[in-house]
């Protein structure tokens, strides 16, 4: 349990809950405040990020993932991680930099890119290192990291969404999409590695 492997898909894993948090109880805040909607716009438009997350799992997942060979699926896992640093980091930059038109795409994206990593590598990897017995151990205790994690990011962030300032949340969210992007590929890639090398010896 203690394996490098499984911190590096724990890590990824317990900081992409924070995600899930920001699209559920800051997008219609960070319109309003940051980007100039009135409250019935924010308020109709904060679940376009979650409208994303089920394009990214019904679309990129079930039609594009998993028709990919291993090294195919890391680098997609990787760009999507990218795609999750990049965008916090451009919604940070305010009106001021970012044209009010492209937030909302942006949150979309957001919710695509996010939804394929948080979900479907975790799982893969309880699979393969659980096995029958155990694989809901291991995907509960991924669970429990998020839980945990997003108990400890979010009074923090919900602070200093209160006063309107959503630049360093968003600084977070993009440095967890970074941390991300380094950890959850390099796991994949080696447990994928490790399999190859398996296969080779039987």
């Amino acid at each position: 349990m203690a394996s490098l492997d499984f911190w590096l898909m724990l890590l990824p894993k317990a900081m992409l809950f924070t995600y899930t948090q920001f699209f559920m109880n800051y997008i219609p805040q960070l319109l309003h405040a940051s980007y100039g909607y009135d409250h019935g716009q924010a308020a109709s438009l904060g679940g376009v990020a979650q409208g994303g997350s089920v394009i990214g799992l019904l679309v990129v997942g079930n039609m594009i993932y998993k028709g990919l060979a291993p090294g195919g699926k890391v680098k997609l896992v990787a760009l999507l991680l990218a795609v999750c640093a990049a965008v916090p980091l451009a919604l940070s930059l305010g009106p001021e930099v970012l044209p009010r038109p492209l937030v909302v795409p942006l949150a979309v994206l957001w919710g695509l890119a996010y939804a394929l990593p948080f979900y479907i590598p975790p799982g893969e990897f309880a699979m393969q290192i659980g096995g029958k017995s155990a694989t809901g151990l291991f995907s509960n205790l991924f669970d429990a990291a998020g839980f945990t994690f997003s108990a400890l990011w979010n009074p923090w962030a919900s602070s200093l969404a209160k006063d309107g300032d959503f630049r360093v949340v968003l600084l977070s969210q993009a440095l967890f999409g970074a941390l991300s992007l380094v950890a959850m590929p390099l796991c994949m890639h080696r447990q994928a590695a490790r399999a190859a090398s398996a296969k080779k010896v039987a």
